[in-house]
């Protein structure tokens, strides 16, 4: 008969189960979003969004990434493109060739151009009345390498008017950019590598 005075105990075998479960949930929630065809050939294929930094608690604020996979019908050359999800209360334009320039834990920028040309009209209104875009700057494999080795403690997005900063130390909760993206980039490579076959 049991003891009724005696605590259950979590097993080791049942901690793992619940690790393993929870990973796999994580991974299956990422995937690929969309893809869309463009009416010139142009061809995109979009990751989900995943949350790189939180600074607080549940309603805190927190920042998004994403990649994409270009191939660009007039020469048919491909990149790979991080997605940067910007809210503001204002509308937002980005030309082409604008810069996000990350900076790295060594002192060092990383430089990457965006490829998507933001006009007012492609900010899209959110609930609570903040604008949403998402400009798409180009990396190629070399600067991929790069952010497998050094951390990227502050971004600045260059924008037609201003420039905006998102800096690690203003998300305490959590700050795990160079992760989301490598991990964005890994669906992209699995998606394309599957379409291969």
């Amino acid at each position: 008969m049991r003891n009724p005075s005696s605590k259950p105990r979590i097993s080791l075998r049942m901690l793992v189960v619940t690790a393993l479960m929870s990973t796999c949930i994580g991974l299956s929630a990422q995937g690929v979003l969309k893809e869309k065809n463009y009416s010139d050939g142009t061809r995109v294929l979009r990751t989900t969004e995943v949350r790189y930094a939180k600074s607080g608690g549940v309603l805190s604020a927190s920042q998004k990434v994403g990649m994409s996979y270009i191939t660009f019908a007039e020469d048919n050359s491909s990149t790979f493109a991080i997605v940067m999800p910007l809210n503001t209360n204002h509308r937002l334009i980005i030309p082409t060739g604008s810069r996000m320039i990350l900076y790295l834990e060594n002192g060092e920028t990383l430089e990457l151009m965006n490829v998507k040309v933001i006009e007012r009209g492609d900010n899209h209104t959110e609930f609570n009345r903040t604008y949403t875009v998402r400009p798409e700057y180009a990396i190629d494999a070399e600067q991929l390498a790069i952010l497998n080795e050094l951390q990227v403690t502050n971004i600045r997005i260059e924008t037609d008017a201003e420039c905006i900063d998102i800096k690690k130390d203003k998300y305490p909760r959590s700050w795990s950019f160079n992760r989301m993206v490598q991990r964005c980039h890994d669906v992209l490579v699995w998606k394309l590598a599957e379409e291969k076959y």
